[in-house]
């Protein structure tokens, strides 16, 4: 993924303390502060209610349904 997004490329570890990485959860302050553009394309993946949260966090915040992709 992050050869695609390239320095679009963010990695979140949320439980891990790995160096050089952001270490918080993912939660509506999060994306506020990191995503500039909510009219781009979001790809979400992960347990069912992480899906739900992010995506209804997305929505609120502008991202329109064409342009979330969850992974099935």
């Amino acid at each position: 993924m992050q050869k695609i997004l390239k320095k679009d490329f963010v990695n979140l570890f949320t439980r891990e303390n790995v160096i050089g990485f952001l270490e918080r959860r993912i939660d509506r302050n999060v994306l506020i502060e990191n995503i500039a553009n909510f009219g781009q394309f979001f790809y979400v993946c992960g347990p069912d209610q992480f899906v739900k949260s992010i995506t209804g966090y997305l929505f609120d915040l502008g991202a329109t349904a064409d342009c979330v992709v969850i992974e099935e």
